[in-house]
């Protein structure tokens, strides 16, 4: 009989992070449990009761362990989460947390389970046996000043979320398709209104702003009855990839979604509004995949609206950028990732 082969993964959401750590883990894992990984989640979820988005393809629960925020010592943080790898016999530990610092990984180092480290940064110390930077054009090099066993980078291994792999890839411009807007899974709603409230108007084009259940909602509701027949507000993650399938163009920020979007063939304007995403722009910059403006000294609205215009007004630029996004991302990142895993700590 077969070892059952645990894995611990280390990941928190909620409305001030997001929810792009807990679901390109949520990929990586149930990949991983197709080739017999029993995945255990422990963090926050905030997404309120229940498993949020931590559910099979099925809507089934996965495994999560939720962060006691009443212990005396640095809960989910290196020791504790030693302790949980340790009473769970887990053959490794994932760790996605920018709140990680050196000294938690050396404690999970100390415990003798080989760790990996989910990075976008590469700006710290990981003293880890692997580390996955899953950002597309991210090499190894960056990694080169610290002593790193192993290292899976780029594009390669960019994670795409199984439900996005079903929607169709785009042959080109959709062109009776929507405006799509979302800027993450975290509460976004103020940079948001300031946002649909700066497009210019198409009566041909409807506009569906996509928030995440953890993201406030009342003004943003008011934004969408006020012209609902090319105005909508969606706040249902399950059907957000059906909604990327049928957008024309997109207003997104420089997260995940981006590369999802990148994945099905969706030209759109990328807002860099967070400062841990610098390597998104160097990807946006590069391979004149989106249009890109950094609004993270404030957000001004003539800019954004000239963007979106020149997208709306240059079909071969639009039809040029998604050729160049599904040459970038093929959407099989999270499949390579299982497999090394289980190649390496099976």
């Amino acid at each position: 009989m077969s070892k059952t082969k645990r894995i611990l993964i280390r990941a928190d959401g909620g409305p001030v992070l997001g929810l792009g750590h807990l679901m390109r883990c949520r990929s990586l894992a149930l990949e991983l449990r197709r080739l017999g990984w029993e995945p255990i989640f422990y963090g926050t979820t905030g997404a309120g009761s229940g498993p949020g988005p931590l559910v099979d393809e099925s809507g089934h629960p996965l495994r999560h362990l939720a962060v006691d925020p009443d212990m005396d010592s640095h809960p989910g943080q290196g020791n504790d989460t030693a302790r949980v790898a340790r009473e769970w016999r887990v053959q490794v530990v994932l760790v996605d947390s920018y709140g990680f610092a050196t000294a938690d990984f050396l404690a999970l180092q100390a415990a003798g389970v080989p760790v990996i480290a989910l990075d976008d940064l590469g700006n710290r110390e990981l003293p880890v046996d692997l580390v996955i930077n899953p950002t597309p054009l991210v090499t190894p090099a960056l990694y080169k000043w610290q002593s790193v066993a192993h290292v899976l980078a780029g594009e390669m291994f960019t994670i795409i979320r199984p439900e996005v792999l079903r929607v169709p890839r785009a042959g080109g411009l959709h062109e009776g398709g929507s405006l799509l807007v979302s800027l993450g899974g975290g509460d976004v709603a103020d940079l948001l209104r300031r946002v649909l409230h700066a497009l210019p108007t198409d009566p041909a084009r409807p506009v569906i702003a996509s928030v995440s259940p953890a993201c406030s909602r009342h003004l943003l509701e008011i934004w969408a009855q006020s012209d609902p027949s090319r105005r909508a507000l969606n706040h249902d993650p399950a059907i957000f990839p059906d909604l990327m399938g049928q957008a024309a163009f997109a207003v997104t920020g420089g997260g995940t979604t981006l590369w999802e979007l990148y994945y099905i063939g969706v030209p759109g304007v990328v807002l860099l509004w967070v400062d841990n995403q610098w390597h998104t722009a160097t990807v946006v910059r590069q391979r004149q995949t989106s249009l890109l403006l950094d609004v993270q000294a404030g957000f001004r609205p003539e800019p954004f609206r000239e963007a979106v215009l020149r997208l709306w007004a240059d079909p071969a630029l639009a039809e040029q950028m998604i050729a160049r996004q599904q040459a970038l991302i093929d959407g099989q990142g999270a499949r390579r990732l299982a497999e090394a895993i289980d190649h390496r700590y099976q």
